[in-house]
């Protein structure tokens, strides 16, 4: 009698396992693998003067909602007339801004393409390059809150890769609109290189 009750024990608890891993192996089929990207990013911007931006961000979203931290580094150019070698300029570094972003946007996905705006609040640091009146140059800096905002048009892999590890290298490239709206505002247009999973595979 106790030998046919571990018995049936033992087939219940099989059972029971059995129906777990199965609803997990449906629950994993069903949400597939989280959208999570790397990118690095970069183009011309307008601060006061031309000149150009560098960065990277990470992202993660979830369902149509983009969450994002976006690290830029944003330089603005001039041109030092008193320093120029016969019809060679001399330019340097006026403004250089770096933003620390938080962003919350909606994303888009079709099966090769994306699309998405963001907007959101960062810490920004401004150093400028200044001149006395002996032409000297010297350096004034400052920090303040602004309001980042971006949008994004991403291209990448239909398929995910045959091994695990490759996965999460899917590569992607994109045009992107970035700026951010404070006390010193800057807007720029730039090109995207990024890795990870783009869209639920």
């Amino acid at each position: 009698m106790i030998k046919k009750l571990l018995q049936i024990v033992v087939a219940l608890t099989f059972s029971v396992s059995l129906c777990a891993q199965e609803k997990d192996t449906i629950q994993f089929v069903k949400t597939g693998s989280p959208i999570l990207y790397f990118e690095l990013f970069g183009g011309i911007s307008v601060i006061k003067d031309f000149g150009y931006t560098g960065g990277f961000e990470l992202n993660y979203q979830y369902k149509k909602s983009l969450f994002s931290f976006r690290y830029s580094d944003v330089k603005s150019i001039k041109e030092d007339k008193e320093k120029r070698l016969l019809i060679i300029p001399y330019y340097f570094a006026s403004e250089n801004i770096k933003e620390y972003a938080l962003l919350y946007g909606i994303r888009n996905v079709k099966q090769k393409t994306s699309f998405s705006i963001s907007a959101g609040i960062s810490h920004n640091y401004l150093t400028k390059t200044l001149k006395d009146n002996e032409g000297n140059f010297y350096l004034r800096s400052e920090s303040y809150v602004g309001f980042p905002f971006e949008a994004n048009m991403k291209w990448f892999s239909l398929k995910k890769r045959s091994k695990m590890i490759w996965n999460v290298l899917i590569p992607s490239g994109g045009v992107k609109l970035f700026g951010n709206i404070s006390e010193r505002s800057f807007i720029g247009l730039g090109g995207t290189f990024g890795i990870g999973l783009n869209k639920k595979y």
